[in-house]
């Protein structure tokens, strides 16, 4: 009797597959273009706060631009959505226009 008072069940979601606390799960998976994404909008944001040259705005907003197509290219459409909203926002500061081409 003592054995099953402290036995515990494991959790399971509604597909029947175990689960564990929310805490407990693995962090969900991001993919590379996204890490990328990141780290080209940091070094952007990085640039547009202090004294920046036009080359290295260029070098910036190309980083991004090569990532918009290759996330298209990888069918991240999301990831591609987000990139593309984020140049039509920052496009009166860069003036290359509101569309990547």
């Amino acid at each position: 009797m003592t054995d099953e008072l402290f036995e515990l069940e494991t959790p399971t979601d509604e597909l029947g597959s175990e689960t564990g606390p929310a805490h407990m799960q693995p962090p969900a998976s991001v993919s590379q273009l996204t890490k990328h994404w990141q780290a080209a909008h940091a070094e952007f944001e990085r640039t547009s706060n202090c004294p920046r040259t036009e080359v290295d705005e260029l070098l910036a907003l190309g980083a991004i631009r090569a990532l918009y197509w290759l996330a298209l290219g990888s069918a991240e459409t999301a990831l591609a959505t987000t990139i593309a909203n984020w140049w039509a926002d920052v496009s009166p500061m860069h003036g290359l226009g509101a569309i990547i081409k």
